[in-house]
Order: C-alpha cells, then structure tokens, then sequence
C-alpha cells in the first residue's frame, strides 16, 4: 500500500520549483516590456544580454562630458565604461554585487552594479577599480555578451593568442566590426581605449550614424570646447551626447531635431549625478592649460567678450597660433590656482623684467590698433624689443588669465618721448603696468622704482623722466 504524499509537503515542492521559475520569468517579462515600450517590436532574444533597440524615431544621450569638457583623448575609465553599458542595454541585472572600492553614493555605483549584475564585467579580489583605465581587451569582454548570438568568428590578431583570457571576446567584437586592428594587423589588448574612441565602437554596436548634414547647420549643439568641429570623432561625440529625434529605419542615419544642448547624467535616486557642463561658473575659466570664458553656463564661441576673442572651439585666441602656444606655455608654467589674482600679475610682471633685454624697433603711432601680435611674437621669440615689445607681450599674458588688458601708446617723459605701457581696470579702478621702463630702472639707473600696478595719480613725478 502506497503512503499518501502530504498536502503540505506537496505544497512546498511546488513553491520551492517557482521560486527557481518566478525570478527568470520576471527578467524575461521586463525585458519584453521595455523592448515593446522602446518601440523594438518582438522580444525575441538575439544576444546573451539585449540592448535597448534604436530603431524608434529616439536615439537616447548614452554619454556626456565633465565640468563642460569632453576630454576626448584622455582613456575611458572602468567606471564611465559601466555607465556607458547600464545607459543601452535593455535588462535589469541578475544579481547586484558590491566592491569595496565603489562607495554606495559614487555616481557611478549604481551603473557598476548594473553592469557586474549581468555579467558584463567583472572585479579581482573584490575591487572593481573604477578609476582605472579600461582596456581594450576589458571593452572588448564587456560588449561580447550583447554581440548577436550568430556572429561568426573570423578575425584574429598576431598579438592576441588563444590563450588569452579575452581572445574569444577579443575575436567577437571584432568579427561584429567594433574593433579594428592596427596597420600591422595588432589589437593591442593591454591599450586604454579613448573616449573619442569608445563612442566610435558604441555607435557601431548600436548602429547609430551621425548626420553630419545637420551637425553643420546646427553649430550651437558644439559645446564641448575640447572637441573642434574638425576633430576627427566630431559627429561620433555629437551622436553619443546628444540625444535627438531621427527618421525611423533609415541608414544613413537623418536626424529631425534635437534638445538645445547634450543632455546632463540622468538623476540617480540614491547617488549624486555624473559631473557635467553645468557645473562650471560663469567668468573666465582656464582649463587644461587653455582660457575659456563661460556666460549662463555656455562657452562663449566666435566672440569678444570684455576684449578677449574666443574661437569656434570656446578657446581665447591672438588669432596667431604659434603666438598662442608661447603665451599659454609661460602661463602655465609661471601660474597656478592656488595664486592670488595679483600674484599671477606680478609673476608674469617679473618674468617679462627679468628674461628680456631692449632693442630698438620700429615706433607704434598713436591710435594704431592690431599690433600688439606682431610686437610680442617677436619679441618671445627673440628675447628682445623696445617698449612697445614688452607691453604687447605682458599685455597678452594678462589677457590669457582673462584680464581686459590694454596697451597704451603714449608720450611720456621730459620731450613727450613716445612711449608704450599696459593698464586694465580692476574692481572699477585702473592701474598701469610698465614692464619696459621697470627694466630701464633695473639695468640702467640706480634708482629703485616699482612699476607694478600703479595707480596713475600715485606714480612719481620724475619717474618717466627717462624714456627710450
């Protein structure tokens, strides 16, 4: 005679099954839901882990730039590598791991836990090492998992052997067309990847071509003053940073409108947000050894502003390149944040005394505009020019930390010699600054004067006495 099973033995078979099914259902039900809200259609699975299909009429923002750059050249972290993925695919993550070096407020932290919980990367020993550089082969292992399922393998690299802990990875993604090698036919797996390239291998993965047509009638969608139009993942950049509306299934891609500018990070409910543009404050800003000046939160592009003209590119300029690169070199070498306003003047006060000697040239005219490049090009260069040589050259040094630095062409002295200085107005007063004459002093005349930052009503009576 057969024992009779327990109802409630039967009942704990049956929930200890679901408990296995529900969670695998639940994933397969969202994934379904977000591909069928997404406008994808079917949500036949394709690939181990399914992106956010992109054939809408939206392509969504999926990366953005920090305090108002994008810094294309430097390496793409591990950590904006997460973000990156969490922003494309469609799942929600199996699992939601923890390291030790992701603190649960970093900006990142809810990305990184994405991308880990569905195994699109992975840590060592515990960390996720989130400031480090991704590698080339760390792409590669992250993306291989939303590679379609029927990628046939036929690319391989010299450098990258089968024993490589990515080879197969390394192989997908490149037989899919997201990675190329070099001219010699090397992958280079242990290279950081740049963030101008990184959003050159998401866009083939997601299929997404920029218009390049709109791109150039709708400059103001170019804020990053690190990447110039010409640059040559532009369009890539604008395609990755600003989320816009195109013509559905059409390839090349034709966009149809887009928001004003690229879209900040997406709020995190328990994380502060990515840093982006808008954290910059208004005024002069000198970032990566360059000054550009911001107004309402935007960079200021082909335009004077208080005397200073910026370039397409956000960038103040002397309109003279090679000019440009010896002020910035000075600058930045004698300069730093951590000075005063008034200790970057006289730096650069005591550099243009200090390093140059005076030779005669040719006289500026009173009321001639537009000479002061030609005047300080050569007088960097050669080490030597007369007084209108030093203001032009100091003159711009104060202008490139964003200063409305003049020259003055005057008469000056016992026979109304001719004669060149520099003033600026600050906090509403004007003061002078007469590098060539504080030589004079220096080298010629015993005499101890200070020509720094004069008020004209206290400069000594006597003092222009002496004038080249």
């Amino acid at each position: 005679m057969k024992k009779r099973k327990s109802r409630g033995t039967s009942l704990l078979a049956l929930f200890t099954v679901l408990a296995f099914i529900l969670p695998a259902l639940a994933t397969d039900l969202t994934l379904s839901n977000r591909l069928q809200n997404s406008g994808g259609g079917s949500a036949s699975r394709t690939a181990a882990v399914m992106l956010l299909p992109q054939d809408s009429g939206e392509h969504i923002q999926y990366m953005t730039g920090s305090d108002g750059l994008f810094c294309p050249e430097q390496p793409v972290t591990r950590a904006e590598l997460a973000q990156m993925l969490s922003r494309i695919v469609a799942e929600a993550p199996h699992s939601t791991p923890s390291f030790y070096d992701v603190p649960w407020n970093a900006w990142y932290a809810p990305a990184v836990q994405k991308a880990a919980g569905l195994g699109l990367m992975t840590s060592s020993g515990g960390a996720f090492r989130p400031n480090d550089p991704a590698t080339r082969a760390e792409c590669a292992a992250a993306l291989s998992p939303v590679v379609p399922y029927d990628v046939t393998v036929t690319q391989s690299f010299p450098d990258v052997g089968s024993d490589h802990w990515a080879w197969y990875a390394i192989s997908r993604t490149a037989s899919y067309g997201l990675f190329r090698g070099d001219d010699m036919g090397y992958f280079h797996p242990n290279d950081s990847l740049k963030r101008c390239e990184v959003v050159a291998v998401f866009n083939r993965l997601l299929g997404r071509s920029p218009d390049t047509a709109y791109l150039a009638q709708h400059s103001e969608l170019s804020v990053f003053p690190d990447v110039s139009t010409d640059h040559w993942a532009y369009a890539d950049i604008m395609e990755a940073a600003v989320t816009h509306q195109c013509a559905p299934h059409l390839t090349p891609e034709v966009w149809v409108s887009t928001g004003d500018a690229p879209i900040p990070a997406e709020p995190q409910p328990s994380a502060p947000t990515e840093p982006t543009a808008t954290t910059l404050t208004d005024g002069p800003q000198r970032i990566n050894g360059r000054l550009y000046w911001v107004a309402n939160g935007q960079f200021m592009r082909n335009q004077n502003v208080g005397g200073l003209y910026f370039d397409e590119n956000g960038c103040y300029t002397t309109k003279n390149a090679e000019l440009d690169v010896l002020l910035n070199d000075i600058v930045n070498k004698l300069t730093d944040n951590s000075m005063s306003q008034d200790q970057k003047l006289r730096a650069l006060f005591n550099y243009t005394v200090n390093n140059y000697k005076y030779l005669a040239r040719p006289i500026v005219s009173k009321g001639a505009t537009g000479w002061e490049p030609d005047y300080a090009l050569s007088f960097l260069k050669t080490g030597k020019g007369n007084c209108f040589s030093f203001a032009a050259a100091y003159c711009l040094m104060c202008q490139e930390l964003g200063l409305p630095a003049y020259t003055v062409v005057g008469a000056s002295g016992e026979a109304g010699s001719p004669h060149g200085w520099v003033e600026i107005v600050m906090d509403g007063t004007l003061y002078m600054f007469d590098p060539e004459l504080q030589w004079y002093y220096n080298n010629k005349i015993s005499q101890k004067v200070d020509l720094f930052k004069m008020q004209p009503s206290q400069v000594p009576s006597n003092v222009y006495r002496y004038i080249w």
